[in-house]
């Protein structure tokens, strides 16, 4: 996926990223679905070699009812 076809997010020297988990390199996938919905992609993405399956964080309750959310939490690649 190309930049262009990103709009929304800002530019790398774009002040308003001075986030902690921004400078040291954390990225976080949030899914939310039903418990079996997220379970189940979890696997898919993990037949795709997407990340392992032990990667995520257990599931916890979602933003409603229902639902349940999983966490990827990863380094991103350090740049050379």
């Amino acid at each position: 996926m190309s930049e262009a076809s990103l709009p929304n997010i800002p530019p790398e020297d774009d002040d308003s990223l001075e986030l902690d988990s921004l400078k040291s390199g954390k990225c976080q996938i949030v899914m939310i679905s039903s418990a079996d919905g997220v379970r189940e992609m979890i696997n898919e993405l993990q037949e795709c070699g997407f990340a392992d399956a032990d990667a995520w964080s257990q599931l916890i309750a979602g933003p409603n009812s229902g639902e349940a959310m999983g966490i990827l939490t990863q380094q991103r690649p350090q740049e050379p």
